[in-house]
């Protein structure tokens, strides 16, 4: 069993040394792509939401202001992500010694300087505060259902353990009647168990308050609630549907129609078939025509009768939205060679390059390659870190289940609004974000910890 451990421990360390290595060159890429384009522009156009176009003007409309808040708040919110994430699962404080902390700002830097988050970064549009928001919104949530629980469990497994170990001696003879020394209660109050039960009420409630700003912030600066969008066409459930089933073959559907339906789009049907955007041109010429009632019945007409025909298709292209979505630089190379579907990736990319092509070029393909890597070398350095009891004998899995939980749900309920909206419109910077999470367990695993087996009690929240 040494030889076993020792044989992993070999691994492990070959492994963080490739993890450190990798990220750090992903960091100095990004570093001075962020350099290149600092004076620079990306062609986006005016930002079209009414909350990011305020705080532009209200800026001077400087872009470089602009940068500099976009890139401070993105690494102070990776950096609060991350240190929530670990306690989640660690149950252990956030270290402040110069050692710890300077693992901390290598981390939140891997976290910034991925090539599609860092061009949200440096663009004038509000993607970068969005994601931004949405990790505090997950380092809040963590707190309110992860960080209590596993910072008890700690304090009760470290602080108890080692209170009633000092006082084993002295106490032996009264434990047997069931009196505890004063060091056993207090401990007891510094696992948590014993903090007034009104006073975790209230951290939990401050916590979820805090979640729901952060996610009405992400919907304001979405432009999803600006009131001069309110009435615009194609603004409903069915209008969304329509444009998710129909649009790919929909010139080819209008056979299957009523004559209704065909005749008032029949002058801006090929129009509409071209692009996805276009579908606006139908919508607003079919609202237009016979009213939003009318038209919200004609799309679900629309919907049906490309889902009866297309079904396998619909599904497949929709699986493929999910993937662009999460793993986007598993699939950036085939978007780009158009193998995969209609996207804004080819778009995207091409206003990325605009300034420096060639360091673009060379930052997104090391990005992309060196994200499907540390993706594969965390498992055999999970399994590693497993044999080796990190991070402690005591730890149980289910210290994972609730932070892993967390960011799916919160991921998949934003992937599944993205993908539903309609057909062609992937756009990976509004998800740049949850990519990202993929390499947590390799941002971590590269530190070495000194004393893997012990983890130390806290008292919840001290965040």
């Amino acid at each position: 069993m040494q030889v076993v451990k020792k044989a992993f421990a070999h691994v492990g360390a070959v492994i963080r040394g490739m993890f450190f290595i990798g990220f750090t060159i992903q960091i100095l890429l990004g570093l001075a792509w962020m350099c290149c384009n600092f004076g620079q522009v990306q062609d986006f156009g005016e930002p079209d939401t009414a909350l990011y176009g305020g705080l532009f003007r209200l800026l001077g409309r400087s872009p470089q202001l602009m940068y500099l808040l976009q890139l401070g708040s993105a690494f102070l919110a990776g950096d609060l992500f991350l240190r929530s994430v670990w306690s989640s699962f660690a149950g252990e404080r956030a270290s402040r010694s110069g050692r710890e902390r300077l693992w901390s700002l290598w981390r939140a830097f891997a976290l910034l300087t991925y090539p599609f988050a860092m061009q949200c970064h440096m663009a004038i549009q509000p993607f970068s505060f969005m994601g931004s928001l949405f990790l505090v919104m997950l380092s809040f949530l963590l707190r309110s259902f992860c960080v209590r629980g596993a910072a008890a469990e700690a304090g009760e497994e470290g602080g108890c353990c080692a209170a009633a170990a000092a006082g084993s001696r002295r106490t032996a003879d009264r434990s047997d009647t069931g009196i505890c020394s004063g060091k056993e209660k207090a401990c007891g109050h510094a696992g948590g168990r014993g903090l007034p039960s009104a006073m975790r009420v209230r951290r939990m409630t401050g916590n979820l308050v805090m979640a729901a700003v952060c996610a009405g912030g992400f919907i304001l600066l979405s432009g999803a609630a600006d009131g001069s969008g309110a009435e615009e066409p194609g603004r409903g459930i069915q209008a969304a549907m329509a444009s998710r089933f129909a649009w790919p073959t929909i010139w080819y559907d209008q056979g299957s129609w009523t004559e209704d339906l065909r005749e008032a789009v029949e002058d801006v049907l090929w129009e509409a078939s071209y692009y996805p955007e276009n579908m606006a041109l139908l919508q607003s010429a079919l609202e237009e025509r016979v009213g939003r009632e009318a038209a919200e019945a004609y799309y679900r007409e629309m919907a049906e009768v490309a889902w009866r025909n297309h079904a396998p298709m619909i599904i497949r292209q929709i699986g493929w939205d999910l993937l662009g979505y999460t793993v986007t630089p598993v699939i950036f190379q085939l978007q780009l060679r158009g193998e995969a579907y209609d996207s804004y990736t080819g778009r995207n990319y091409e206003i990325m390059r605009g300034n420096t092509p060639v360091l673009t070029r060379n930052y997104v393909n090391y990005g992309c390659w060196w994200f499907a890597s540390a993706l594969l070398l965390s498992l055999p350095a999970l399994a590693a870190a497993a044999v080796q009891g990190f991070p402690g004998p005591g730890r149980r899995l289910k210290a994972l289940v609730c932070p892993v939980m967390i960011c799916i749900i919160c991921s998949g309920i934003l992937v599944g609004v993205l993908t539903m909206r309609g057909a062609g419109l992937m756009d990976y910077k509004y998800t740049a974000l949850i990519s990202q999470l993929w390499v947590l367990p390799a941002l971590f695993l590269a530190e070495e910890k000194e004393d893997s087996g012990h983890i130390t009690g806290t008292v919840p929240g001290s965040l």
